[in-house]
């Protein structure tokens, strides 16, 4: 998995390869700048999961969307699904998620933009 970061690229290399959105990014540093998103760029998937792609990147791009709204009953069924595919290559992705959704299921102060 490879990382890229900002839509702009992600649109180059979509056609190429897949590209998945990972986070909302903003800059602690460059605090006027406007959040970014960070891609994963996957050029190896199992020849099994071909014929899934379509359908794992809209359960994987569904999954970013309602954790950025909050929805963290629809991410951890998502995950079910989603754990193990593009042969495990983000399962560390997925983890990372799974643990920030335990954390702040029950909070009220909840902000999906990761702080770098």
């Amino acid at each position: 998995m490879n990382i890229i970061i900002g839509k702009e690229d992600a649109d180059k290399m979509k056609d190429k390869y897949t590209v998945l959105p990972l986070e909302t990014m903003k800059w602690k540093s460059n605090p006027e700048l406007p959040a970014t998103v960070a891609y994963c760029l996957l050029e190896s998937i199992p020849l099994t999961e071909m014929n899934k792609i379509d359908e794992l990147k809209d359960l994987h791009t569904k999954f970013y969307e309602n954790y950025q709204k909050g929805d963290f009953n629809f991410c951890t069924n998502a995950l079910e699904h989603l754990k193990g595919k593009w042969g495990g290559e983000i399962d560390s992705y997925y983890t990372i998620m799974e643990d920030r959704i335990s954390k702040y299921k029950d909070a009220e102060d909840f902000d999906p933009i990761l702080y770098k």
